[in-house]
């Protein structure tokens, strides 16, 4: 695995917000309108390959490109948001999906 990385998402950060729902709609995701914490993945070239999102105690929002499918990015992304969400105090927490992907 090359070196990824994840970061937090400000809301004003337009470029990466931009390439973030490219990536959503890719996967056929919708961005739900009702978040407060938005993480990326990026790839050596700054690439966004995997995001994920909070609201309240939910996890929401989670994709990961189908170039970086099998590579185990959405276990990381499910890691770095569940830290996130016991750094708040959410302990019991809801993963938010369609049902299709349930």
């Amino acid at each position: 695995m090359s070196d990824y990385y994840i970061a937090t998402i400000p809301k004003d950060d337009i470029r990466v917000n931009r390439q973030i729902d490219q990536l959503l709609t890719a996967e056929g995701i919708r961005r739900d309108a009702h978040l407060d914490y938005t993480c990326a993945m990026f790839d050596e070239d700054l690439n966004v390959i995997a995001t994920g999102s909070c609201f309240g105690n939910t996890l929401r929002c989670m994709a990961v490109s189908s170039v970086h499918q099998g590579e185990g990015l959405m276990n990381q992304i499910v890691s770095h948001l569940m830290e996130v969400q016991f750094e708040r105090a959410n302990t019991h927490l809801f993963l938010y999906t369609k049902c299709s992907s349930a």
